[in-house]
């Protein structure tokens, strides 16, 4: 499994580089296919049976919500716009005699919508801020340290399962591996690139993006075992779907962008 792992790493991280270090319309581009992608493989897991023109808008919400950051006006328009197609389209189901489980998909695929969406136009919103790039070259860098880390440390010193009934393969030891990984990739990464983090913040925000890093990974885990797979797709070898991918960085976001604010003043 290395291979493969290694040779999409190859291929995915540069891309990713250039896009977030020349911003603009291609990472914007980047992130709302992430956004499609990922949104996809997770009503795969909570909305297994949505599908046609449902599926459709439910995506189209969801990339909406994404680049609201870059829309004209307030964002909350966007917000409103999905709620009000997606309580159309269950409303839609229940008078045309769907089963009494179209309401329960419909608050799934909502709720599915809204994670991915809002969580990612603030990738969009943290590069566009003050010292964009720096940030969220921050919070890329930290959080893949902290995979990184617990993976290697997990591998070669695990011996006390962390979840077993969530995921039965990580380990305290290799949470404790992840957050020291995190913490010194923190550290470096704000050094490097001139960031407005003294000592302390830098070891909180390192500590911090790496603890809700592994919780983003363990919440993805009890979602695919809710939903018996292993993976959330098979569309990266090695990785297995882009959201196995993004799991760590989603939650990372509003971490991140809160501190981005915090450090730039009022």
């Amino acid at each position: 499994m290395l291979g493969p792992r290694l040779a999409s790493a190859a291929v995915g991280l540069p891309l990713l580089f250039l896009a977030v270090w020349f911003g603009g319309l291609g990472f914007t581009l980047l992130v709302a296919l992430a956004a499609t992608v990922a949104t996809w493989e997770l009503l795969r897991l909570v909305a297994p049976t949505l599908n046609g023109w449902r599926l459709t808008l439910a995506l189209i919400g969801a990339v909406a919500l994404t680049v609201s950051p870059h829309l004209p006006g307030e964002p909350a328009w966007a917000y409103l716009a999905v709620i009000a197609a997606w309580a159309g389209a269950i409303l839609l189901g229940r008078v045309s005699g769907q089963a009494p489980s179209a309401f329960a998909l419909g608050v799934n695929a909502l709720g599915a919508i809204f994670f991915i969406g809002i969580l990612l136009s603030l990738y969009l919103a943290l590069r566009e801020g003050p010292q964009g790039s720096a940030w969220t070259f921050l919070a890329l860098g930290v959080t893949f340290a902290n995979d990184t880390g617990a993976y290697l440390v997990g591998r070669l010193l695990g011996r006390h399962r962390l979840a077993p009934a969530i995921s039965p393969r990580k380990t305290i030891e290799g949470a404790l591996g992840g957050l020291a990984a995190g913490v010194l990739a923190c550290w470096g990464l704000a050094y490097a690139q001139g960031l407005p983090l003294g000592a302390p913040w830098t070891l909180f925000l390192g500590a911090g993006i790496a603890g809700v890093g592994q919780g983003g990974d363990l919440l993805e885990s009890y979602i695919k075992r809710r939903a018996g797979v292993k993976d959330a797709s098979g569309l990266i070898p090695g990785h297995g779907g882009l959201l196995d991918r993004l799991d760590s960085l989603l939650l990372v976001a509003p971490l991140v962008y809160g501190a981005a604010k915090l450090a730039a003043g009022p």
